[in-house]
């Protein structure tokens, strides 16, 4: 599985850090002009010029898992698509990632005021 795979896309990272998310994974998408043109995945400590970057957490599965504990989250792939929901809630996420899926439940989650993160 490629790592990008793995990994929430750059309009969902851009999304979760807009609604306070800390950014503290892994990965990071981080722009590499400047204009903001080029994006790539950064791996580990930002270092010290993370206040002068453009940069958004890349979460992985395992880490948005970790943020929608204790949610009981149903997970299954039918072709190139994933599905993903939750208990408790008449609604489906679907994506081309397991990462982007869970990524749209914890922005749903946020969005509605269902849960918080601090």
């Amino acid at each position: 599985m490629k790592l990008e795979e793995q990994l929430i896309s750059l309009e969902l990272a851009k999304k979760l850090k807009e609604l306070g998310v800390p950014q503290n994974s892994i990965y990071h998408w981080t722009a590499h002009n400047s204009r903001g043109g080029q994006f790539r995945i950064h791996r580990g400590k930002l270092g010290p010029f993370r206040n002068s970057m453009k940069y958004w957490s890349a979460f992985t599965v395992a880490e948005l898992g970790e943020m929608l504990i204790p949610r009981h989250i149903n997970v299954k792939k039918i072709g190139n698509i994933w599905y993903v929901s939750i208990f408790g809630i008449d609604k489906d996420f679907e994506g081309s990632s397991e990462a982007d899926c869970r990524g749209k439940i914890l922005i749903f989650l946020l969005d509605n005021k269902l849960m918080e993160i601090s």
